[in-house]
């Protein structure tokens, strides 16, 4: 079977790994690696990762869509934040139990200390993962270019402006933001812009256009960034 993914080395330590439009990170410490995602699950991923690294493998999900929840079951050691179980249940079977991880816990592989930080409103339990010794920060599908998916069940614009403006509080030296879509390696003021943007989609100040493909929602953009914005909402 032929594999979807590709591969790229970041750094020493860490490789990213793409299929069909979204991006996982594999990050290795000095015992154990660090997957964080697994995909839309449309190939080997194990297979993958065996060829990357002999280390015990785990896994972090900043959200629980299903482009980066696929693989799960095919790792026995999975973590992400309870607001995300419900979400997770409605596509995985039961038997695989994610360990829970909250805001404020720190992953330390030894080589790298990766600290958790909650962004609901993506998703309620959306999280980032941030390595303050190099200022990189894994930003899931929060902080992006976009289109940013924001229709459907569990999203909230209110939320996620209210995680922004805590995260631009929390005066992080950020250097580099990995998104898990389209364009890598955005400068730290891409947060401002995604703020900006979402405050301006909430407060009804954008103008909707067809999106590129059917999806049941409209498009929207301010300046670099834009959205999939639900018809419910």
């Amino acid at each position: 079977m032929q594999q979807p993914y590709s591969t790229h080395l970041f750094a020493p330590d860490l490789t990213i790994i793409e299929e069909n439009g979204v991006r996982m990170f594999l990050i290795q410490g000095e015992s154990r690696a660090m997957l964080v995602d697994t995909g839309f699950g449309g190939g080997d991923l194990p297979a993958l990762i065996r060829t990357l690294t002999d280390k015990p493998v785990f896994v972090v999900n900043t959200h629980a869509d299903g482009d980066h929840i696929g693989a799960n079951a095919c790792f026995d050691l999975t973590f992400m934040h309870p607001a995300e179980m419900h979400r997770y249940y409605e596509k995985a079977a039961p038997s695989h139990r994610p360990q829970p991880l909250f805001d404020g816990d720190c992953i330390d592989l030894g080589s790298s200390r990766w600290e958790i930080i909650a962004l609901p409103g993506h998703t309620p339990g959306s999280i980032a993962l941030f390595e303050r010794s190099r200022g990189l920060f894994i930003g899931g599908d929060t902080i992006q270019f976009g289109p940013i998916y924001m229709f459907g069940s569990d999203r909230c614009l209110p939320a996620m402006i209210a995680s922004l403006e805590r995260l631009q509080s929390m005066e992080l030296p950020i250097r580099c933001i990995l998104p898990s879509h389209f364009s890598l390696e955005l400068p730290q003021d891409i947060i401002k812009q995604v703020l900006s943007a979402t405050q301006a989609l909430l407060d009804g100040s954008l103008t909707p256009e067809a999106p590129e493909r059917p999806l049941p929602c409209k498009r929207y953009q301010h300046g670099n960034i834009s959205f999939y914005y639900g018809d419910e909402h």
